[in-house]
């Protein structure tokens, strides 16, 4: 299994500045940075829409710095349980572990 790269934020936004300021075609410059000419394209777009804010962080984060309510998204999300296959005594399990403040939240919504 091969590991994947990681390319630092500055090799980005220098991958990119390239990109845009040389007379080069895509494929030349991709295959001169060692990277595909897909990436190049991919972290262009995330500069246009977030521009400074671009390249934070390092991805997902790992399972223990989850917020246990995203954790429990993701497991919902893996597992494919939708609200119809919610069991009643799951949904009380669910609402018991819940802070009051956002039981009254969710039932606001409905």
């Amino acid at each position: 299994m091969t590991k994947r790269t990681r390319y630092s934020a500055e090799f980005k936004r220098q991958a990119v500045e390239l990109l845009e300021n040389r007379d080069q075609p895509v494929t030349d410059l991709a295959r001169e940075l060692g990277i595909r000419q897909n990436q190049l394209y991919k972290w262009r777009e995330e500069i246009k829409r977030k521009g400074d804010a671009a390249f934070k962080g390092s991805g997902r984060p790992r399972k223990d710095q989850m917020s246990e309510l995203s954790r429990l998204k993701q497991e919902n999300k893996n597992e494919g349980v939708g609200v119809g296959q919610v069991s009643g005594s799951d949904l009380h399990n669910c609402l018991m572990s819940l802070p009051s403040i956002l039981i009254i939240l969710c039932f606001q919504r409905l």
